[in-house]
């Protein structure tokens, strides 16, 4: 597929039909080519981050949430909305203190990805928190979180297992225990 698909669209006109606190909802209309034309709704978001905080002794620290979109109790990397103004390094840092109360002495860049480019603009970008430090900052008020900490082998099996069904979590995971094991 050519990369150049798609620089015939013309972008007739485009609305804002939603605009909440994390998110907005657009309407574009889109001339593919001369008589034909699509509508696209497309979710808005600033952008997110997702973290492996890596203890000294190895192990992984993850949170359990509850999730009431989908009305179920998740275990998943640290993760959070990018703030406006804020790098999504510091939107990192801040999510780890605000989730597992501690900053990371050192913060290494993973990957970035789209969570659903066919009607989304999120990107989520992912790292690594080695050296962590005690730091809490007040977590936010919806959320209720538990902290647990894993081997790297338990986390692989229980993605395996169904167990950890979140595919910011799972992608993450992922990347970076194929890079560990690499290493190895």
């Amino acid at each position: 597929m050519s990369s150049n698909q798609n620089k015939n669209q013309k972008l007739i006109n485009s609305k804002i039909e939603y605009s909440g606190e994390i998110l907005s909802i657009r309407s574009d209309l889109i001339e593919l080519d001369p008589g034909t034309n699509i509508k696209r709704n497309i979710v808005e978001h600033p952008g997110s981050v997702v973290i492996i905080p890596k203890t000294k002794n190895g192990k992984i620290l993850m949170v359990s949430q509850w999730r009431h979109a989908i009305q179920q109790t998740l275990i998943e990397l640290p993760a959070g909305h990018i703030d406006d103004g804020e790098t999504p390094e510091e939107a990192g840092i801040r999510e780890l203190q605000e989730e597992i109360g501690y900053k990371p002495g050192k913060l290494i860049s993973l990957s970035e990805m789209w969570i659903a480019p066919g009607w989304c603009n999120e990107k989520i970008f992912s790292f690594l928190a080695l050296d962590l430090i005690p730091s809490q900052l007040e977590p936010d008020k919806d959320e209720k979180i538990s902290v647990l900490e894993f081997e790297q082998l338990e986390i692989y099996e229980m993605i395996m297992d169904k167990k950890i069904v979140d595919s910011k979590t799972i992608s993450t995971f992922m990347i970076f225990y194929k890079n560990e094991l690499k290493l190895q």
